[in-house]
């Protein structure tokens, strides 16, 4: 990413050209100046996302 993130990006998903809805990658790309508890980040975006009706799933790549 050009600018830098920290946080979920949404992704359209096509079917036939059409949006039919939206996936969300994370991106950490900067350094905090402070750590975060990621665990707990996931976490809270998990719930949030099931509260809001949206099924949910993780990966982790790297370390």
């Amino acid at each position: 990413m050009d600018q830098g993130s920290f946080g979920a990006s949404p992704i359209p998903c096509r079917i036939d050209g059409e949006v039919s809805g939206y996936t969300f990658s994370w991106a950490r790309v900067l350094e905090p100046t402070e750590e975060i508890d990621v665990d707990a980040v996931v976490s809270a975006a998990m719930a949030a996302f099931e509260e809001a009706g949206v099924e949910a799933s993780t990966a982790t790549f790297g370390e």
